[in-house]
């Protein structure tokens, strides 16, 4: 968890959204509201992955360990609200598709 936590700054989308701080007395609370995040979002993934253990009754491996949330959440919501956790799922994926891509575009474009 600590190794996963640390690769967390390297991160091309995250550092863009240092890099747009426009004082120098903002990044510190930037990096209390960042520290936070990622503190909450690292330990719900692994309480995330220990519910999954003991809730499904056949174990994932590989590839199929990374759908433990949404295999969870098909069994335990109704349809509708299974629906708009997933559609919670594809926007947070969209999102980090969409800063990767700008970052990788930011960083062609300033090359050539």
């Amino acid at each position: 968890m600590l190794a996963w936590g640390l690769g967390y700054f390297g991160q091309p989308h995250i550092l863009v959204r240092f890099m747009a701080i426009e004082k120098a007395e903002q990044v510190s609370e930037a990096r209390k509201v960042a520290m936070v995040w990622v503190i909450i979002s690292l330990c719900a993934a692994v309480a995330i992955g220990i519910i999954g253990r003991v809730f499904l009754s056949q174990p994932l491996v590989g590839a199929d360990s990374e759908t433990v949330f949404m295999l969870m959440t098909g069994e335990v919501l109704f349809p509708f609200l299974a629906g708009i956790v997933f559609c919670g799922i594809l926007a947070a994926i969209m999102s980090t598709a969409s800063s990767q891509l700008l970052v990788s575009a930011s960083a062609v474009s300033q090359d050539f």
